[in-house]
């Protein structure tokens, strides 16, 4: 299940329950209990500079294993619910990029990584189950994080192989194609002829 921190506005001063609450699964509770104050208390600074670690790095991921990235780290500001409700809409419904959404965005940071605390999915997830080929390349163009998962641990690019959206798959691989070894593109390249033919 997706936290609801991104959905939440976050008090000056958080007590260990009340992290909890809004970090869900992502609590660390060594983190917390490093950065905690003699009350037990921690800032919402501490928060927010904890949360936007956890949230930067996959669970499970190694430093071995983790792949460099260059460019600008997603901004994982958190946002209210309704301005997390109504991006999510947004990308569901393919609003208009320069219209819409990208004033939307400057308008509330963070609403492009905002978690929807039901499922945990991102706007990224949502433009990718959909399809919609120019949102995705605009969210990748701006930040958003590519292997951010969902509730269930799903990336956007797990979304777009299950749900077979070609081109989405085309567009993520040929925007990081200069962040990832050739290697990662040629073993996504076969896992998804593999997926496609399997059918058939």
């Amino acid at each position: 299940m997706g936290s609801a921190a991104s959905t939440l506005t976050i008090p000056d001063i958080l007590d260990e329950e009340t992290c909890k609450k809004l970090a869900g699964e992502k609590f660390d509770q060594a983190l917390f209990d490093t950065s905690k104050d003699e009350a037990g208390n921690i800032t919402k600074e501490q928060f927010t500079q904890i949360w936007n670690s956890k949230m930067s790095t996959s669970e499970g991921e190694t430093k071995a294993t983790k792949i460099e990235k260059t460019g600008p780290e997603p901004d994982v500001t958190p946002v209210d619910l309704e301005v997390q409700k109504k991006f999510h809409s947004m990308s569901r419904w393919n609003k208009p990029w320069a219209e819409e959404m990208a004033p939307f965005i400057a308008q509330n940071p963070g609403c492009q990584n905002s978690v929807d605390a039901v499922n945990g999915n991102l706007p990224l997830h949502i433009a990718a189950q959909n399809g919609h080929v120019d949102l995705v390349g605009n969210l990748l163009k701006i930040g958003v994080s590519m292997d951010a998962p969902n509730g269930t641990g799903t990336t956007a690019l797990h979304v777009s192989c299950l749900c077979v959206m070609l081109f989405v798959l085309s567009t993520m691989c040929f925007c990081f194609s200069f962040f990832f070894s050739f290697k990662i593109i040629l073993t996504i390249s076969f896992f998804f002829l593999f997926f496609l033919f399997s059918f058939f």
